[in-house]
């Protein structure tokens, strides 16, 4: 039930039939509120019998393929290509809207964060979307995101799979369809175990476990749930207690191990754990082994069942997303550009200049596109991302005006080396950390920013005037902070 809509599930019989108008006409009498049948449907399976009968006893208009609920597609049978059309051209929309098209590229990391995402989400929750149209999301937003439009296509230095990637593995955080259907997927799993719902009743009856392979007739999500299962059985921690209803045989509860490999022989295959609990002790039948017993004996009886995941009994969907990427390893400069004082309009362009992804002109040579070589600050040495940060004599000009400490180099660090002598300042707290690494972001986006000035405005600033920008755009987004009177003193240049 949702709102003054209501979705109703039964036997197609003219018993049962009956029984729900009878229902639906007492609730009329009693509270004045009748069924709207202009705006009901009914649907039915292709086993059912008796149709035309059912549906002329309702006074329910029939549908003979789907139905729509709050957006949402509901078939008796698999869902379709076309059931998910409607998605697509939602999410086109969305993207080829008008207002979209003036979105810089950190309006548009946030308009697919916020509001694209939530839209695939939606679907996600409640239906396995086709791979097709997964790859064909993915694929629309890359291009959104690097050319601005979906129609268009240009040269992109980025994988999907990396930008939709964590911040803490090098990526922008945008949510990523596998990602959403792996937590998705994990939180369905914690309800089952978690809640005592009439879907978790009824699926633990039919299935009887999520670790047990599931039959040929079993639908996607129950398929889905199970590899799933299979993926995060290693983190998963099970509290057992005399009520609990885990499958004995199925449910790796003992330990993380399944009873089916200490026992081979076994003719319980429904049997839960609470049965085999009596009187707050286990008591097991004469054909356990005994060195099974004393294994098992081993484990302690709580007053109340629990599932864990890492330890926590109430993990976050970002704990299970955490799952996905474990196999990937972690990169220490994501401290550097998405700190806790960051700025996404200066951080996106770092974490483009870190991966080495700008459109340099050593990037576009490599991949056979004829441009001048030269660099447009200095003419004299090749363009690529290590002379732009900070071997060139224009950027590493304009960095120790804006922190002297840079002058104490004999050589010229790359963009990282910057950066790790910032974290390493003992002199610096973490504030004082944060302000430098705010003034390296914003440094990075706007010698970026001068470079493409002089390609394609033609218009030439000195180092001098970049510093002064710099300094402008930097304070603007530093006056408001807390406590920032207290880098006055240390920073006494800024203020």
């Amino acid at each position: 039930m949702y709102a003054d809509d209501l979705l109703v599930f039964g036997v197609a019989s003219i018993p049962n039939a009956s029984k729900l108008k009878d229902a639906l006409d007492l609730f009329a009498n009693s509270s004045g509120l009748h069924v709207n049948l202009d705006k009901s449907t009914i649907i039915f399976n292709k086993n059912a019998t008796f149709e035309c009968e059912n549906s002329a006893l309702l006074g329910i208009q029939r549908r003979d393929s789907f139905l729509t609920y709050l957006g949402l597609p509901i078939s008796p049978s698999n869902l379709k290509h076309i059931h998910f059309s409607p998605l697509l051209t939602k999410v086109s929309a969305l993207l080829d809207g008008w207002k979209v098209r003036f979105l810089s590229f950190v309006g548009r990391v946030q308009y697919l964060k916020f509001t694209l995402a939530n839209t695939i989400a939606y679907w996600i929750r409640w239906s396995i979307l086709p791979k097709g149209y997964r790859a064909t999301f993915s694929k629309l937003c890359a291009r959104f995101l690097y050319h601005g439009n979906t129609n268009e296509r240009k040269l992109q230095l980025f994988s999907w799979k990396l930008t939709a990637s964590p911040k803490v593995f090098g990526g922008l955080g945008i949510p990523y369809v596998k990602a959403l259907y792996f937590g998705t997927s994990c939180a369905y799993i914690w309800r089952i175990y978690k809640n005592n719902t009439l879907f978790s009743t009824w699926v633990t009856a039919k299935y009887v476990s999520l670790w047990k392979p599931p039959p040929l007739a079993a639908s996607k999500l129950w398929k889905q749930l199970c590899h799933t299962a299979q993926v995060i059985k290693s983190r998963i921690g099970f509290a057992v207690a005399p009520l609990c209803q885990f499958s004995m045989f199925w449910d790796p509860w003992c330990l993380g191990n399944f009873i089916s490999d200490l026992v081979e022989d076994w003719n319980f295959d429904n049997q839960t754990v609470a049965n085999f609990i009596v009187n707050g002790v286990w008591c097991f039948p004469d054909f356990i082994p005994e060195g099974v017993r004393n294994f098992i004996s081993g484990i302690t009886i709580l007053e109340q069942p629990d599932i864990l995941l890492d330890g926590s009994n109430s993990p976050s969907l970002q704990n299970f997303t955490a799952i996905l990427y474990a196999n990937l390893n972690s990169v220490n400069w994501c401290k550097f550009i998405l700190h806790k004082k960051y700025s996404m309009r200066f951080s996106c362009y770092s974490w483009m200049a870190v991966h080495g992804r700008f459109k340099c002109a050593d990037v576009l040579l490599a991949r056979g596109i004829v441009v001048d070589p030269l660099f447009l600050f200095c003419k004299s040495f090749p363009e690529s991302h290590q002379h732009l940060f900070f071997n060139c004599d224009f950027s590493f000009t304009v960095i120790p005006e804006l922190m002297p400490l840079f002058g104490r180099f004999f050589l010229r660090p790359t963009l990282l080396q910057a950066f790790d002598f910032l974290e390493n300042v003992p002199a610096f707290n973490c504030l004082e950390k944060q302000f430098c690494f705010l003034l390296l972001n914003c440094t990075i986006y706007h010698l970026w920013r001068e470079r493409n000035n002089r390609c394609f405005s033609h218009t030439w600033r000195s180092p001098y005037t970049v510093g002064l920008v710099i300094k402008e755009a930097f304070l603007a987004k530093t006056k408001m902070w807390k406590n920032g009177d207290q880098l006055k003193d240390k920073f006494p240049g800024f203020f």
